[in-house]
């Protein structure tokens, strides 16, 4: 399923460039193949992600999360490990993974929007599950959405086309009145994917993304 242009809003914005949409195309296969290209592209992911963290503080009890940035902290739970019985049934059954041998027990802590929080004792393990990740800029799904309008437009039959070298091309006037276009060197974009994320790239830096 796409995770960052929903289908229904595609269809909407089709509808309203009046771009017909041919019943043959799969909208959500094509449009969540363009997200991973653009992600991979971009070498970053965006959107929300539900993370556990399976930690113990340090000495002043703090506890710095695996994922970043953090958006909310859902619940912390201290884990109280159970005496284990060392029956051979007792084993078995934890082996294939029906008995856990823990429980957890909700704890308050304390969370200042940064990646750590802190926890009444040092001394015990806590699972930790929070929301982590990048809100998704309204220049992406832009440009998710126009690499959709381009392959529907022009009915493609896969995406390759995003991987074509781009070409710049120019008029030429030749003796006796004979005109016609010439193909010129590659420009700075190579491909047709590095051209259609060009703004994306420009707004949030070479090397890495501002929010």
């Amino acid at each position: 399923m796409p995770k960052y242009l929903p289908t229904e809003q595609a269809v909407s914005r089709l509808s309203l460039d009046k771009i017909a949409v041919d019943t043959s195309y799969e909208l959500d296969s094509i449009i969540s193949q363009i997200e991973q290209i653009v992600d991979a592209e971009l070498e970053q992911s965006f959107g929300l992600e539900e993370c556990i963290d399976i930690s113990q503080p340090n000495y002043a009890g703090v506890i710095k999360l695996e994922n970043s940035p953090v958006k909310t902290v859902l619940t912390v739970e201290r884990i109280v490990f159970k005496q284990l019985k060392q029956t051979p049934e007792a084993i078995a059954a934890r082996k294939n993974g029906e008995e856990t041998g823990n429980d957890y027990v909700t704890e308050n802590f304390t969370w200042n929007e940064s990646n750590q929080i802190k926890v009444p004792s040092r001394w015990s393990k806590y699972r930790i599950a929070y929301l982590a990740g990048y809100p998704v800029p309204d220049v992406v799904i832009n440009a998710v959405y126009d690499i959709l309008k381009l392959h529907l437009i022009n009915k493609e039959s896969s995406l390759n086309w995003l991987h074509e070298p781009t070409k710049d091309k120019t008029s030429l006037s030749l003796p006796g009145g004979i005109s016609g276009t010439a193909k010129l060197s590659e420009t700075g974009h190579k491909t047709q994917l590095e051209r259609l994320l060009a703004t994306v790239k420009k707004t949030y830096g070479k090397n890495g993304f501002y929010f």
